[in-house]
């Protein structure tokens, strides 16, 4: 894993609250702050993280897991309207009247 994330800075505001965040938390860095925010909110983000990916791993017919497999090693593509179409459908057509 690597050591180190680069983002862009945050912007005056937000770069200014982040210094107090940092402050008010005992003087951490600004770089050790900013990855415990980003923790804390990717925490709070699990439920919804996990309903979007069962969404994307059934629209793709494999499971949760698979798909994370597949984000994890670099191996998933987002799929376009016309890949999506292409792919065999479940459901069976229905006859007309």
């Amino acid at each position: 894993m690597p050591e180190r994330l680069n983002i862009r800075h945050p912007g005056e505001f937000y770069g200014d609250m982040l210094a107090i965040e940092a402050f008010l938390k005992g003087g951490r860095s600004l770089s050790e702050e900013a990855c415990n925010l980003l923790c804390a909110r990717l925490m709070q983000r699990r439920e919804i993280r996990g309903e979007m990916l069962g969404h994307l791993a059934a629209k793709r017919k494999i499971t949760v897991n698979a798909l994370v497999d597949q984000i994890l090693k670099g191996q998933a593509i987002s799929l376009t309207p016309e890949e999506y179409k292409a792919m065999p459908s479940d459901e069976e057509p229905e006859a007309a009247p």
